[in-house]
């Protein structure tokens, strides 16, 4: 058994119902105070829950927030093959492409589902899945409750580190490597007018051939509590896609996309904004 021990320390520990003064969700704008309280203490690594900690936001050494994308890949990898685990992925389908490739090398099923963690759960009560997870920072495992748990990600994490006698540098570093660097981004968009769910609707029923003079190879809808509520657009290199979707809990409408390169990524999402532009 693998014996091993850290000294850890807590910041922002104190109750406290309004977080400071930021929003609870571990993204790097949120995590400024945990970024630089890891460069001066010198830590090996950092992590962030939000208030009901099913959610972690994973920070490396140097001050570095880890995507939730890559965050997914290394305990896929961990669970696999330190412990031993199989079973089924299931990722959301604003999560990268980085999941489905290792889970293609490790010969896994792979489930792509509707944006929610509601969705994700449903096939873990129903098949045998090793991880399910979304692109906002939230992980489920095998032989555990089906929902969400930021602790016992943050844990597994540790552990892989451990087991891997490894920083988390050189853990991204291999990852990277293999299964390539990750570009995207996504745009939270304001929409207060009461048609927000029908959008994606009309896109639907028109969908574009070519987006940015990229030429779509297919289209994936992805329905709601009543109606289909995403629309997903593929393109020929595997890697770029634009998704972009109505929230059904908050007045948003949000358009997430990955791509080869960082330029990419940002022309595919100004062409999401123009699409929609053309639906409303």
């Amino acid at each position: 058994m693998l014996s091993t021990k850290c000294e850890v320390i807590t910041i922002r520990a104190e109750q406290n119902p309004t977080f400071g003064g930021v929003k609870p969700e571990p993204m790097a704008q949120n995590l400024k105070p945990l970024m630089e309280a890891i460069v001066e203490s010198n830590a090996d690594v950092g992590f962030a829950t939000d208030g009901d900690a099913d959610r972690v936001g994973v920070v490396t050494s140097d001050g570095e927030l880890v995507t939730p994308h890559e965050v997914f890949g290394l305990l896929l990898l961990h669970l696999y093959e330190n412990r031993g685990w199989r079973g089924g992925v299931v990722k959301t389908a604003s999560v990268c492409s980085i999941v489905p490739r290792i889970a293609e090398k490790l010969g896994l099923p792979v489930y792509d589902v509707a944006v929610g963690f509601k969705n994700i759960c449903e096939i873990m009560l129903r098949e045998d899945v090793l991880i399910g997870g979304e692109e906002s920072s939230g992980l489920g495992f095998k032989n555990h409750i089906p929902e969400r748990d930021g602790i016992l990600s943050s844990l597994f994490v540790l552990e892989n580190m451990a087991m891997e006698r490894k920083s988390l540098n050189q853990l991204l570093a291999e990852l990277r490597k293999e299964f390539g660097e990750i570009h995207y981004d996504r745009i939270d968009l304001p929409y207060e007018r009461p048609n927000r769910m029908n959008l994606i609707p009309k896109l639907q029923l028109h969908p574009p051939r070519q987006i940015d003079n990229l030429p779509v190879a297919k289209t994936t809808t992805y329905k709601g509590v009543e109606a289909v509520n995403g629309i997903k657009f593929h393109f020929g290199d595997t890697r770029s896609w634009l998704l972009i979707r109505a929230s059904e809990t908050e007045p948003l409408i949000r358009i997430y996309s990955e791509s080869t390169s960082d330029k990419m990524v940002r022309q595919l999402l100004d062409q999401g904004l123009q699409l929609l532009k053309a639906a409303t």
